[in-house]
């Protein structure tokens, strides 16, 4: 019976070792901090998810960037499991997205932070890749 207590009381442990611990963010004053700490603040579309050497890759479609992007596409690295405090995308989903650089990467504790009124309210209405420029054919002369 030892034994078997001693299984269950060590899996239990492990399992609490593994699981997501997130510091809880509640004010206005922690939120913009949450704000100011993020290299990087966009809002963007889910376009493909891939596994690789236990993070997931989520490529998005970037439709607004209020900071660290200038360019309308990114790839944004998670943690495969939500024990490990990865992040669940969906193709197709949008997001706003808060993530830390190099490598850019997310989590569920940076997420849960997400605040996109507020990150208007302190960075604006940020920059806008809605108005990329697209290719027009060419018409042809008559």
């Amino acid at each position: 019976m030892k034994v078997f207590c001693s299984i269950l009381i060590i899996f239990f442990a492990y399992n609490l070792a593994l699981a997501c611990s997130c510091q809880r963010v509640e004010t206005e004053e922690e939120k913009i901090e949450a704000i100011n700490d993020a290299s990087i603040i966009f809002y963007g579309k889910v376009v493909s998810v891939s596994s690789d050497d236990g993070k997931l890759k989520v490529k998005f479609k970037v439709s607004r960037s209020w900071k660290g992007l200038n360019k309308n596409e990114i790839i944004v690295t998670t943690a495969s499991s939500s024990a490990a405090c990865g992040v669940r995308f969906s193709v197709g989903e949008l997001r706003t997205v808060y993530a830390s650089d190099d490598p850019v990467s997310t989590s569920i504790c940076w997420m849960m932070m997400v605040d996109e009124k507020l990150v208007r309210k302190q960075l604006g209405a940020g920059k806008s890749f809605e108005t990329i420029t697209r290719h027009k054919p060419k018409r042809k002369k008559s």
